[in-house]
């Protein structure tokens, strides 16, 4: 639910973005905008609250929001043919500010393969469908990454010697990806 409390709790409008998770790919496809007994404004002050005790500053939350908001945008991309591969069709300007690069190299990255044979990069065009699998394989990424980046920070500074260590609690969230027909960032 980071998504719906990042919009709920006022951070769309810091980012540049829309606040409505109607208008977003990643959280529109079913009907899990709203969840019963669940007040995403709340928990995202919560949430707030809790990262700070934790020990994150203002810099990494808004850094975090910042890789939340560039997400949802990239659900926002589109394609269409060209030639034998694609291009980008839309992409939100915000998306780019929030990735910290160019309009360009998100287009670029999106709709081509990229590898390195003996030293050489050999790049190859992406059709519609694969420049699509290609963004949602990328937002998935980044989203791994920012999750592990929270967890590894938060056990970072929570940690204690381990002659202070009495008891251990375990917390365990699969964070959404679960095996499914089809897995989105609203399950």
């Amino acid at each position: 639910h980071i998504f719906y409390q990042l919009l709920a709790g006022g951070e769309a409008k810091k980012l540049g973005i829309s606040d409505d998770p109607k208008s977003y790919k990643y959280l529109n496809q079913g009907d899990a905008e709203k969840v019963k007994g669940i007040n995403d404004l709340e928990w995202y002050r919560d949430m707030v609250k809790g990262l700070k005790f934790v020990g994150f500053s203002d810099s990494d939350r808004d850094a975090m929001f910042q890789a939340l908001g560039a997400i949802l945008l990239l659900g926002q991309v589109t394609f269409k043919a060209a030639g034998s591969g694609s291009a980008v069709d839309e992409q939100p300007p915000q998306l780019q500010k929030l990735l910290g690069c160019k309009g360009s190299d998100v287009s670029d990255a999106l709709t081509h393969n990229t590898v390195i044979v003996n030293k050489q990069a050999m790049a190859s065009e992406l059709n519609v469908a694969q420049a699509a699998d290609a963004r949602d394989t990328l937002a998935k990424a980044m989203y791994d990454r920012l999750f592990t980046w929270v967890y590894s920070r938060i056990n970072t500074n929570i940690a204690s010697a381990k002659d202070n260590i009495k008891a251990v609690i375990g917390v365990l969230d699969i964070y959404g990806f679960e095996i499914l027909q089809t897995n989105s960032f609203e399950q």
